[in-house]
This record gives structure tokens, sequence and C-alpha cells, in this order.
């Protein structure tokens, strides 16, 4: 999975490396990860949504996999 996994999303002449592929990837997925963790939560009587820490870093780590899987599909292109 080296192909264009530490290419720079957005090369210009003036920022120097920027934002990689990986990177870009895991940002894009993290709405997708946050939606599929919290379709498993219930709601308090408040009707609102409480995170902790765990939940960011299950949060972070399933977009990092689905950052993953996309850069895997571009390299069997």
């Amino acid at each position: 999975m080296t192909k264009d996994t530490d290419r720079p999303a957005f090369p210009t002449a003036y920022s120097g490396t920027g934002m990689n592929m990986r990177d870009y990837f895991a940002s894009k997925a993290m709405s997708l990860a946050m939606n599929r963790l919290r379709q498993s939560y219930t709601q308090d009587l408040d009707n609102d949504w409480h995170w902790d820490k765990d939940d960011w870093d299950a949060i972070a780590e399933l977009s990092y996999q689905m950052a993953d899987a996309m850069l895997k599909a571009r390299c069997e292109e």
C-alpha cells in the first residue's frame, strides 16, 4: 500500500508537502465513522448525545481504517 500513501493530497509549490492522502481520506471518512458509532448508542432523556475519550479514539481508528481501505483500492487499479 505504498502508492500515494505519503504523497501530498494538495501539493503546491508554496506549501511544501501539505496533508497526505491517508490523512485526507481519514478526514473525509470521519463523519461516516461518527454516524456508525452513534447508531450503537442510545439517547439520554435530554435527547442529547454524549461522547467521551474512548468514543473519539474509536472514531479516529475507524476513520483511518476506512482511509487505509481507500488507499488499498487505489493501488489495486
